[in-house]
Order: structure tokens, then sequence, then C-alpha cells
């Protein structure tokens, strides 16, 4: 009972303890201790992409340029370098200056680093005058035989644009070169000469981006048609030649080409450089329209010679001082000149299968130096069948002073110069040595001293005698230009 009792107060009093300790406990200020734990090291999001030196950062912002990313967060946790901000400032100066990707695509790039605590956080933002269609359409291009099938492409699809990231040490003629050497191998693909336009990014380096415009003068639709007519035409033209050796079918096709088709003389006065974009210029002017210039009718000459398989380039020069075009073919291992369009003027017996003397003796010029020697022993005659015989030349009356070339366009006469020269040379040297022969010959009439014979007594009737001074006027009258010539001749 006492234990009872003894156990309720005990149960009492805790109770009342308990309640009035949590009040105190609530209204009184406690101060707890707990164990110290170090806080965890700050890391970057995994996203960020991490660089240790000033390579690693220039190829990050470059990576960034391919993806045409406006901005970006890089990190530097173990970095070779302390002044990071330096480095980044480097780097989008080379970035910008050097780099192609970077002279062609962006107009500015700007970035900070920032410390944080262990770490280097680098923000980078992009601005860009190139869109991300442009920089996907760059054709990478490591050799000069790809960077020719590529050109042949965009030319034949007509594209208006091309750009080329290479390595190639090639200045912006040598890529001019190639595009206008594609044109004149192809008749059958590229309707029309393109005007081009080139820029370079950047001007110097090993590594550049060159941006190709071209302008063809007509949609590309119209120009597909037009090789469409070519390509047909050529089909019908090859089936109407006739002829036993390549030689006999190539005057075939000259005639046949000559008979439907007229040189434009009007045209020929007023072109002022090669690949003129003007119908007369193509082998669409010569096979279709039927009217033409030399450029034209080369250009003809070679889509047909390239259906036989007959070797056959375009080559570009001067005639008489005028712009002007022909073929140079390889025929049974020898090269010959061939000039379907002046044989429409003076005939194809004079300008078919002719040798460089022949040509150069005709007033043609050409880059000789870069061009195979033509000194094949055919002649026409011997394609033709008759016996060899001389003709004259009569070429269009051009009144107007010769048009010089200039620039890339004159030709090149290195290694020519010497031997044009010694062709024309013996006429020059002719007539300098006849000039001083002139005035001497009039000494020759000194010999008609003999008529004054007639002093003899034993001959004074003789009538005839009067009329025989007179013989030194014929060859002593220094004024009858007749006279003059005679010793000439």
């Amino acid at each position: 009972m006492r234990r009872s009792i003894i156990y309720l107060i005990m149960l009492i009093l805790i109770v009342a303890f308990a309640a009035t300790g949590c009040a105190a406990i609530l209204e009184d200020e406690r101060l707890t201790e707990s164990p110290h734990v170090a806080n965890p090291v700050v890391r970057p999001p995994d996203e960020q992409i991490e660089v240790s030196n000033f390579y690693e950062l220039k190829d990050a912002i470059v990576e960034m340029i391919k993806a045409h990313e406006t901005s970006g967060r890089l990190v530097a946790i173990i970095y070779d370098n302390e002044d990071v901000q330096a480095d980044l400032d480097l780097a989008i100066h080379q970035i910008i200056t050097t780099h192609p990707l970077g002279v062609y695509a962006v107009s500015d790039i700007a970035g900070h680093a920032t410390k944080i605590v262990t770490f280097t956080e680098i923000t980078v933002t992009i601005e860009y005058m190139r869109t991300l269609q442009q920089l996907d359409s760059i054709i990478n291009v490591t050799a000069a035989s790809e960077l020719k099938d590529e050109l042949l492409e965009i030319m034949s699809e007509y594209r208006d644009e091309a750009v080329f990231r290479t390595s190639l040490q090639m200045t912006v003629e040598d890529l001019v070169g190639y595009i206008v050497e594609i044109y004149y191998q192809n008749p059958r693909k590229i309707a029309m000469r393109p005007v081009v336009g080139v820029e370079v990014f950047p001007e110097t380096g090993d590594d550049r981006i060159f941006e190709v415009r071209f302008a063809f003068g007509f949609p590309p639709t119209i120009l597909q048609s037009l090789i469409d007519s070519v390509s047909s035409s050529v089909q019908i033209n090859i089936e109407e030649a006739v002829g036993e050796t390549d030689a006999e079918l190539l005057l075939s096709l000259a005639n046949n080409l000559i008979a439907v088709a007229d040189f434009d003389e009007v045209s020929a006065r007023t072109l002022s450089e090669h690949g003129t974009q003007n119908n007369v210029a193509t082998a669409f002017g010569a096979l279709i329209n039927r009217r033409a210039v030399g450029e034209g009718f080369a250009m003809a000459f070679k889509a047909l010679s390239d259906e036989l398989g007959i070797e056959s380039r375009v080559i570009l020069g001067f005639l008489d001082g005028r712009y002007h075009a022909w073929n140079l073919l390889l025929i049974e291992g020898h090269y010959y000149h061939i000039d379907v369009a002046m044989g429409v003027v003076i005939g194809i017996e004079n300008t078919f299968m002719k040798t460089d003397m022949s040509f150069i003796d005709m007033q043609y010029v050409w880059d000789f130096d870069n061009t195979p020697r033509a000194i094949g022993p055919l002649t026409y005659q011997d394609v033709a069948g008759i016996q060899e015989a001389e003709h004259e030349y009569d070429y269009p009356d051009y009144s107007d002073e010769p048009n010089e070339p200039t620039g890339q366009n004159r030709p090149n006469r290195s290694g020519t110069a010497p031997q044009r020269p010694e062709v024309n040379q013996p006429q020059e040297s002719d007539d300098a040595e006849n000039e001083p022969e002139e005035p001497d010959a009039p000494e020759e009439p000194e010999e008609p001293e003999e008529p004054e014979e007639p002093d003899d007594p034993e001959e004074p009737d003789d009538p005839e005698e009067p009329s025989e001074p007179e013989e030194p006027d014929e060859p002593g009258d220094p004024e009858d230009p007749e006279a003059q010539d005679e010793p000439e001749l």
C-alpha cells in the first residue's frame, strides 16, 4: 500500500516536472554543439567543356563556331596558365584574324574568365555574318583533281555560289584558271562560261576558305535546255559524218558545220574578251542558232570531236590582233590546228590540219609555251585526196585598229617571240636591204653611151639613128617607179 502511494507521488512529480521543463526549454536560449564536417568541393556542371591549356581553349571556341552556337561556357579546373583571361583574349584574336572559319563566318567574339573557388568559368558569346546553312555547305578539298571534280558538278548545275576550304597553295588566278579550263573542256555539260568572283578567307595562310560566286547570265532552266539542244545536234551531226579515218570524219564534220553556220563578223569586231556571255560564243550558237564567232565554232567542233573520242582542245588566242579561238586536235599521234570559223570565210582547205608555223604565218597568236606543238605531216590535201594547191587568204576587213591584248588576256609570247620574228624577219630584212639599193638603180643607164656612135661619118643618112639617143630615158629616169622596181624583180 505504501509502495503504491510512493509510486503515485513520483509519477505526479515527473508529470509536473515534464510540463514545467518543456516550457522552460521553449522559453530559454540554448547553445548546442555538433561535430565539424568539411564542405564538398564545388565542381562545374557536367555539360561544360573542360580546357587545360591555350590550344584546347582555342579549339573549343572553333567547335562552337562550327555548330553556329551564339554562346557557351567552358571551365578550367587545372590550367597551365594562371592568367586564363589573357589566353582567352589571344585565342579570340587569332580566330577572327587568321582562322578560316573565324574570318569567313564570325563578325565578333566576346569572352570573359571568372575565378570560382576551385575552377575558372569561361563564358563566350559569338556574332555571325554567315548562316548555319552556309557553314554546312563548305566543301573540304585536299587535291586539285578533287577541286576540279567539285567545280564541274557545281558549274553543270549552274549554282550561283560555292565555298571551298583547302590547304592547297593556290592563288585566286589559279582557281579562276581551273574554272576556265573546265568550261572549255565540257561544251556538252556547261552551256555558257560564267562570270566569276572569288574571295579568300584569310588572304594568306596554309588553311583558307575560297568563296566563289558564279553569274551565268541566264536562268539554270534555260541553260540546261541549251545543253539538251546541243547534245541532240551533236548526235545528228555524228550520224551524218562520213569517212574511214578520224581525219576524214573530222573533215566531214567541219564541212557540214560550215554548210549550216555563218561567221558573225560584226560580233567578232566588237568582242572585248574571250568567254563573252553571248550565244555567238557558244556551241549552241554554231550548232543551233547557226551563227557564231570563232569561240562558238571551236566549242561546237570540240563537242563533235569529243563524241568521236578524239582529243580536242579549244585554243584561245588572237587572229590579226582580234580575239579568236580555234581547235587543236590529236590525230594519228600528231597535233594539228583546225579553224572551222575561218573555214567559213576563206575556205576550210586553208585552215584544216595546219602546223604551228602555218598558223604563225597567217597571223595567229596563242600561248605557245603551254600548248602542244602542232608539227604533224598530214595536210588538208592528204585527207581530201586532192593535189595540193596554193591559196590566197582573204580575211574579213577589220577597218578599226586591232584590239591589243591586255592584262591576263595578253598571250604569253615567251618562247614564241623568238620564233615568230624568225618567220617574219626575212621580210623585214629584205625590205631594209632593198631600200638602200633603190638609189643605185639609176646608175645602170650609163650604158646608153653607145648611142654616140652616130658621129661615125660612114652612116650619116641612117634614119633610125636620131631615135637611139632616147634609150637612156627608160632606165635612167629616176622618177619612174617601174624603172626603179625592175632591179628588185
